[in-house]
């Protein structure tokens, strides 16, 4: 298996994995799993892979062509690996990380100084 193209949410990846098998390329999301379990992985993983096997390479380039709104000098050359041009910045991963923590803290303090308190 190949990586396609990777994609910044689960949707988009699904919705791409289901046009490459209605037309008989059997694409797959390796980390399916792994989001599912935890989407605020997703940025450490770079995104979310679109795998095809390697011998549907240029059916599934082109129909990636056919459905991404690319134009002509924005499309890489043949054999390159897309990626989505949309990344969290380090910024916003912090803030994602501070809330967390923020919640966490929450729910240790209620735990102790609940309702009973």
């Amino acid at each position: 298996m190949k990586t396609l193209v990777t994609l910044p949410s689960i949707v988009e990846a699904e919705v791409l994995v289901s046009k490459l098998k209605a037309d008989g390329i059997d694409a797959e999301i390796p980390d399916r799993h792994t989001i599912n379990m935890g989407p605020h992985l997703t940025p450490v993983l770079g995104g979310i892979r679109v795998a095809i096997p390697d011998e549907d390479w240029e059916r599934a380039s082109q129909i990636l062509r056919e459905t991404t709104p690319l134009t002509e000098g924005e499309m890489p050359p043949k054999g390159a690996v897309l990626t989505t041009r949309t990344r969290l910045t380090s910024l916003t991963l912090l803030t994602v990380e501070l809330a967390g923590v923020a919640v966490l803290i929450y729910f240790i303090v209620m735990s102790f100084f609940g309702k009973d308190h």
